[in-house]
């Protein structure tokens, strides 16, 4: 029996990715205009919707949008069109965090623990020790090359910053959730609010 026969493989395919936060909204909006993510891939792909100089570099940022968005209620979706600068980013990070159990994991287990236990910094220690906590769980981490590993956690940190969950100095910031945001991630599974510092 290996180790990830009851752990569900992770997904690692963010070390070329960000937040994305404009080019998600954009296509959110297409999305609440047709309600259809088959529709709205080809629609974006063929209107050039995110101005992409190539047709592989447009279809490689849809597709991780989509993949991201896709795991959103459709009151998220709408709240990532229309919420606040806030609120538009906390839904950007749980999409982040739902697309990549690896994320939400260190989320929760790692950055909502810091902020609870008042210890703020997020050291690049936390990442390589998380990370080898995991590796008893996940036999697929075995495989990724210490490049591999550096470029995830530049990704995670960058990440992290854009949806203000850290600082510039990598300090844990206190995620101050509106009643709309609470209401709209509690309807989707009141876990999912453990993702944010608070």
């Amino acid at each position: 029996m290996t180790k990830e026969t009851n752990n569900p493989k992770y997904s690692m395919a963010f070390t070329t990715c960000s937040l994305l936060n404009s080019e998600s909204i954009q296509v959110a909006e297409l999305y609440l205009e047709h309600k259809n993510w088959s529709q709205v891939s080809r629609i974006a792909t063929d209107s050039n919707l995110l101005q992409y100089r190539t047709v592989s570099a447009l279809k490689r940022t849809l597709s991780e949008i989509v993949s991201r968005l896709k795991l959103l209620s459709d009151e998220a979706i709408n709240l990532l069109v229309n919420g606040y600068k806030e609120e538009k980013l906390q839904i950007l990070w749980l999409a982040v965090c739902l697309r990549y159990p690896f994320i939400y994991e260190f989320s929760v287990e790692v950055v909502r623990e810091k902020y609870r236990s008042m210890q703020y910094k997020i050291e690049q220690f936390d990442f390589d020790a998380f990370f080898n906590s995991k590796m008893n769980y996940h036999e697929s981490l075995e495989n990724i090359t210490e490049t591999t590993r550096k470029k995830l956690k530049q990704v995670l940190f960058k990440m992290m910053k854009e949806a203000e969950i850290i600082d510039r100095d990598d300090n844990v910031q206190a995620s101050l959730l509106s009643e709309k945001i609470i209401s709209v991630v509690d309807n989707m599974n009141h876990e999912y609010l453990m993702v944010f510092p608070n």
